[in-house]
């Protein structure tokens, strides 16, 4: 397990722990190694520069570029990595620079075992010969020459030395950097060099700048799975968090803004810590950096500085010049040098803004939540606790979609109970299934006892009948009696040397690891797997070697429930090798079964690199066989590559997949198969959503709907349901084929008929169908008061009335969107819309901000804004909230009326 992360200080992690923890900015790693390898020893010098904010991780890719440099042969016997303190305060004349970079060159003899050229430095570097600035760099250039390798300098903050240098020293310097076979600058800054873009100035196009950009929430849950998976034991609760509460991990990501050094305290945070919000994340977060932000801020010293810096980030949205005078009433001619000034320090940014001038905001996002939550109001902070709500419920909805479409593509949803699957529809029902695809969980059936039909002796009949009893009294739920009894043929029969016999004893053991888990003793059923696995594992006998399997299978299984996924695939290999080579259909079955639910938790763990390996081999070795079983998990291997594709981002690779998926079984009259094909044919749809194309979405969902529209198995009329709901989803919120879209909704069956109804009632609310939609009410009598009081507001916005319509928004918006398992996010978007429609839209702005549910609507209302005033005025918002209102405005921007159809 290596060690915790460092926030601040590089040093205190070895070498190699240090390379383990690097699970960020590896691509630009490699292409600046790559970029480095490409310079022969006598070519000009290939100087490279990082660009980016505090946190973006440039002194950590400085140092692993220096670890890369001495562990790779190639680079090692060509240059030496020389590192500097992170800021060379000391540095105003170009003599202290190659200084510095002769006691870099001294640190690094040492760390190889050259104690004498070490000393040798320390000796001469203060001597007379370095003692001006050609002597020094002569004196430096020597040494590199002595050791016959070129010298890589990377230097943190490199703008600090650039700037208190003269103009005729950087002139200099440049020289020196140029010089064949002569040093190579590696740099990092906070911000572009202003030489760079000087064509007067030494530096004018001399870097090759790599900006480093926040991390996308993609590649943060990599380096979060990356980071937990080498953590061992500890790292275990952050891989759990992440696959059962993505939605919180995204909220951070979003108020953190994919800053990898808070990435990182945020990972702490998740493994030591019990809390389970997002709000208390932030808390605890927040409480962490209070010395570093508070030190940050107070090194402005005067107060007109740190009042200006008050006003930008507690004004939270970009401000502009004017409007920051406005708040602290400082003319713009005095601002304007602070400004400039606090640009350069990278504390503030401008940027681009929906007027003529530019907006000015805290660079590092995450300081700007800290000001806001340490020195703001009330209301400020209570601002916050509304955004993060918000964001949670908002991204959480996606999810509860996630959660099912994963449930009903691996067939979990099968094993769901009755009871669970109301409450999970109950809390989804008004919902669309909407442009994301879920994580995946497999698991197998293995709560079914074995039920055994061999010809059997006397003796091999009376243990099967015994048997037999058990399993009756275990499916009754007499989960006591039923281990009694298994016990009983276990211990009578165990020593038994008939074939027969032996058979039964190894389905009692079975059928008792099976009940010890359904009765909460995952312990004691592990141990009887174990049992069995101990005592037949070397039989040649199939029957045998079936049950082994099953144990193992169901072994591994528990062991994942149980939170040990390191063991738990384990197993699973352990399995593959015993019984890969089998030709016997029950043994690959099983093999086949391994795989895949290996694949699946090896997603879990976070490395899909590996689960779509194990997907491959799966379908490459059984992907030609014309048996049902394996054809089935070929099938669902199949579907569960696209959707990890999907997820990883190639959306194309996905689409392939699924029609792959859907060429080779789509013939099928197989009822397992079919499933799969459907399954693949309605995630295709949204993929295909997703990627911006309605057309061939629309297209997908009707070529479902025709093949198995039909079919009255109920795995399939499912599907079709969901393709029809998902189809007339599209067509409503298109504005097109009215007509088409009833019919569709109306015929769904019972099981999403509350969903159908929900989706008419806006159908018929879009076309101006008031009658109607008032008709569907009286289906809707579950729906809590706050869904109720959206299609009230929406029969108001129809009618012309915009004060009942506000009336019932306001009570709905008061009570919350997302009261007990509901969540109402969808319908008050199409109420937005048919309000902008009936050209309501500048009232409603006018409203939201009136009545302050601006501030707790905040992407809402942004998105609202931007849909009546054009998109350019998100760039008017903060960036934590600008992220949601920009996935919500294109769910407000009105389409077409719909047209009524035969």
């Amino acid at each position: 397990m290596i060690p915790q992360s460092t926030l601040y200080n590089q040093t205190i992690l070895n070498d190699d722990d240090f390379v383990a923890s690097f699970v960020a900015r590896r691509d630009t790693l490699e292409t600046m190694c790559r970029r480095l390898k490409s310079v022969g020893p006598e070519d000009d010098g290939q100087h490279q520069i990082l660009i980016g904010t505090r946190g973006m991780g440039k002194t950590s890719l400085l140092r692993r570029m220096a670890i890369e440099i001495k562990r790779d042969h190639d680079l090692s016997d060509r240059f030496v990595p020389l590192m500097f303190r992170e800021e060379q305060y000391n540095v105003l004349r170009l003599q202290d620079f190659w200084r510095n970079c002769g006691e870099s060159l001294a640190g690094w003899a040492e760390s190889q075992g050259r104690d004498d050229l070490a000393e040798h430095l320390d000796d001469v570097v203060f001597s007379s010969s370095w003692d001006s600035d050609d002597g020094a760099a002569e004196q430096f250039e020597a040494e590199m020459q002595a050791l016959g390798k070129r010298a890589v300098l990377l230097i943190d903050n490199l703008d600090l030395i650039l700037d208190a240098l003269k103009d005729e020293d950087r002139w200099t310097l440049r020289a020196s950097l140029q010089a064949r076979g002569g040093p190579i600058l590696v740099g990092a800054a906070t911000q572009s060099l202003k030489e760079t873009a000087d064509r007067d100035a030494a530096f004018y196009e001399f870097f090759q700048p790599y900006y480093l950009e926040p991390l996308e929430l993609q590649e943060t849950e990599t380096c979060m799975r990356a980071l937990a998976n080498q953590r061992g034991e500890v790292g275990r609760r952050v891989l759990h968090v992440m696959h059962t509460d993505r939605a919180r991990l995204r909220v951070l990501h979003r108020l953190t803004g994919g800053n990898p050094r808070i990435l990182a305290l945020t990972y702490r945070l998740l493994e030591t810590e019990d809390s389970h919000s997002a709000m208390a994340d932030l808390e605890r977060l927040l409480d962490e950096v209070t010395p570093y932000y508070k030190a940050r801020v107070e090194e402005y010293r005067t107060p007109l500085q740190r009042a200006i810096i008050d006003a930008i980030a507690l004004h939270w949205d970009p401000v502009t010049t004017g409007h920051l005078s406005d708040i602290t009433g400082i003319p713009t001619t005095t601002l304007s040098p602070q400004l400039t000034r606090l640009r350069k320090d990278g504390l503030i940014e401008r940027i681009e803004t929906s007027g003529s001038y530019a907006g000015h905001q805290v660079v590092e996002r995450f300081l700007n939540i800290w000001y806001l939550m340490r020195h703001g109001t009330r209301r400020i902070r209570q601002r916050m606790r509304w955004l993060v709500a918000f964001l949670s419920s908002f991204y959480c909805k996606d999810e509860l979609e996630e959660i099912g479409r994963t449930a009903r593509a691996t067939g979990r949803f099968d094993l769901w109970t009755r009871e669970y699957v109301h409450a999970f529809e109950q809390a989804t029902q008004i919902a669309p299934a909407r442009e994301r695809l879920g994580l995946k969980s497999a698991g197998p059936c293995h709560n079914d006892m074995i039920v055994a039909d061999y010809p059997a002796s006397p003796e091999a009949k009376k243990a099967k009948e015994m048997g037999d009893t058990g399993v009756s009294v275990g499916r009754d739920r007499e989960g006591v009696a039923a281990l009694k009894i298994f016990e009983e043929v276990i211990a009578h029969y165990s020593d038994s040397p008939d074939q027969q016999v032996k058979k039964q004893v190894a389905r009692a053991m079975l059928n008792k690891g099976i009940t010890l888990g359904q009765t909460g003793d995952p312990a004691a059923e592990i141990e009887t797997y174990d049992a069995l696995i101990a005592r037949y594992g070397d039989s040649a006998a199939l029957p045998l070697q079936e049950h082994v399997a099953r144990a193992m299978l169901n072994k591994a299984v528990t062991l994942g429930q149980i939170g040990d996924p390191a063991a738990e695939i384990e197993t699973y290999d352990a399995l593959i090798a015993r019984y890969g080579e089998s030709d016997a259909l029950p043994l690959q079955e099983e093999v086949a079964q391994a795989m895949l639910y290996k694949a699946v938790t090896l997603g879990q763990t976070g490395d899909p690199a590996v689960e779509l390996e194990v997907y491959d081999a799966l379908i490459a070795r059984y992907g030609e066989s014309d048996a049902l079983p394996l054809q089935e998990q070929v099938a669902r291997a199949m579907l569960n590559k696209a959707v990890t594709l999907g997820q990883t981002g190639d959306p194309a690779a996905a689409l392939e997949v699924y029609d792959a998926l859907i060429a080779r079984y789509g013939e099928s009259d197989a009822l397992p198969l079919q499933e799969q094909v459907a399954r693949a044919m309605l995630s295709k749809g949204i993929t295909l959503g997703q990627t911006g194309d309605p057309a061939a979405e629309i297209e997908t969902y009707d070529a479902l709907i025709a093949r198995y529209g039909d079919n009255d198995a109920l795995p399939l009329q499912e599907e079709v349901a969901q393709a029809k709901v998902s189809l007339a989803n599209r067509l409503i919120d298109t504005g097109v084929e009215g007509g088409r879209t009833e019919a569709l909704l109306k015929s769904v069956t019972e099981s999403h008929k509350a969903l159908a109804y929900g989706n008419l009632f806006w159908l018929y609310v879009a076309s101006r169908e008031l009658s109607k939609a008032r008709e569907t009410l009286p289906h809707l009598e579950d729906m809590p008061t706050e869904g109720r009081a959206l299609m009230d507001a929406a029969l108001a916005v129809q009618a012309g009335n915009f004060g009942d319509a506000t009336e019932h928004l306001n009570k709905a918006l008061q009570g919350g969107l997302v009261p007990e398992s509901w969540n109402f996010t969808d319908d008050l978007e199409r109420l937005l819309r048919l309000s902008i429609t009936a050209g309501l839209g500048e009232r409603l702005v006018d409203w939201f901000e009136e009545t302050r549910l601006a501030n707790r609507y905040a992407p809402i209302h942004a998105a609202l804004k931007a849909a009546v005033h054009g998109e350019a005025s998100l760039r008017d918002v903060n960036p934590e909230t600008r992220h949601a209102a920009g996935l919500i405005l294109p769910r407000l921007l009105p389409a077409s009326k719909p047209r009524k159809g035969k």
